[in-house]
This record gives C-alpha cells, structure tokens and sequence, in this order.
C-alpha cells in the first residue's frame, strides 16, 4: 500500500488547532449547561414531590375539617329542634297556667 503524505502549510495547522480548540472549549461548556440544567431538573422534580405531598396531606386534613363541620352542623340542628320542642312545652305550661281556674278544662273521670 502506498501512503500518500500530506503537506499542511503552518498558517492552515494554527488556524485547525485554534478550531479544534474552540469546538472542545464549546462542547465542555454545552456539557456544562446540560449538568446545570440537569441539577436544576432535580432541584424542580424534588420540590414538584415536596408538594404533592404536602397537597395530600392539606387534602387530607381538609376532609377531616369538613367532617367535622358537617357532624357540628348536625349536632347544631339537633339542639336547634330540642330548644324548640323544649320552648313550645314551656309556652303550652304558660298559657295553662295563665289560664282562670274556671276555664281549665278537666281530665275525665
């Protein structure tokens, strides 16, 4: 096999080393964002996690509230209907006591 040799002129070899050079300068820096924004990537997908779980629980919680609310708004309407049946028994007592004696009415014999 015969090997051709190639010449290159000085001025061309300085200006493919500059070349070389700059494209390995360039790609350590592209390397250098993407581990920035990689970190970063992680830095948000940790903190997305964080939240949720933080949701779940606020969620949670918030069930648990509105459980009971509902069991005191109940209790609330329960006592509401007892006041009154207890207020209507007192006003029945006070319109009989306040009554003359002739006009009450007799239990039968």
């Amino acid at each position: 096999m015969h090997h051709r040799r190639v010449s290159v002129r000085p001025s061309h070899l300085a200006h493919l080393v500059a070349n070389e050079k700059r494209d390995r300068q360039a790609a350590l820096d592209h390397a250098e964002v993407v581990a920035r924004l990689q970190a970063r990537l992680k830095a948000a997908l940790d903190a997305e996690g964080v939240a949720l779980q933080a949701r779940q629980a606020l969620e949670q919680e918030l069930s648990g509230v509105r459980e009971r609310l509902l069991a005191s708004q109940q209790e609330a309407t329960r006592y509401r209907a007892e006041a009154q049946t207890v207020q209507d028994l007192v006003n029945r007592l006070a319109a009989t006591a306040s009554r003359p004696k002739g006009t009450r009415r007799k239990a039968a014999a």
